[in-house]
């Protein structure tokens, strides 16, 4: 197995946006990344149009994180998301 790219298995890693563990626990080295409720906020600011060029022949969009949302999932009602550090729909910081 080629380890080069794989994460020591004591590594935590938290959601850099709203702080939750998104894998591990225990006390060692931290990394960040996004959770999935995160993810899913992120992908709400998107145009919906945008979504669908990307989206794969299924109907999803893989992140890099390897979460899929079915297009449906993603909420496109215009309402802001709920991120701290994201800035809402005026402009101003969450």
């Amino acid at each position: 197995m080629d380890t080069r790219f794989s994460s020591p298995p004591d590594l935590t890693v938290v959601c850099a946006w709203c702080e939750a563990v998104v894998r591990g626990g225990a006390a060692g080295p931290v990394s960040h990344g996004i959770c999935r409720e995160c993810a899913r906020s992120f992908l709400e600011r998107l145009p919906f149009a945008y979504l669908e060029a990307i989206a794969d022949d299924d109907g999803t969009v893989t992140l890099l994180s390897g979460y899929r949302f079915p297009l449906a999932e993603v909420r496109q009602d215009g309402s802001p998301p709920r991120l701290p550090g994201f800035p809402t729909a005026k402009g101003e910081g969450g």
